[in-house]
């Protein structure tokens, strides 16, 4: 059994590190202009960086999300098996990617790419 301590504490610390992104992006979108004073041609402006700010928002929740599950997979025991083959992941591969569920091989097949 692989000893995935350290990879436990990167995962808690993406979680934490995401959680505050996502707050300070939640803060930024209520200071915005609450007062509803932007002029006709800041208003495409303004569409561009809600979408931008919508956008990073999904992300810091499926990058939680990710980190979350990975954790959950670490207290079942089931934490650095693939997902589609049941090989274990190999733990250099954890370390960079420490949310993944596939090996490289099956990453290759999904994505479409070859394999490295």
């Amino acid at each position: 059994m692989e000893d995935y301590s350290g990879i436990r504490e990167q995962l808690k610390a993406e979680l934490n590190h995401v959680f505050e992104r996502d707050q300070e992006l939640r803060e930024t979108m209520r200071r915005k202009d609450p007062a509803g004073n932007l002029s006709f041609e800041d208003l495409g402006t303004e569409g561009e960086f809600d979408d931008v700010l919508d956008s990073l928002g999904e992300r810091s929740r499926t990058e939680l999300l990710e980190a979350w599950n990975a954790l959950q997979r670490m207290d079942r025991g089931t934490y650095g098996l693939c997902r589609s083959c049941g090989k274990r992941i190999h733990v250099d591969r954890l370390r960079i990617l420490p949310s993944t569920e596939y090996c490289v091989e099956c990453a290759a097949k999904l994505e479409g790419g070859p394999r490295r």
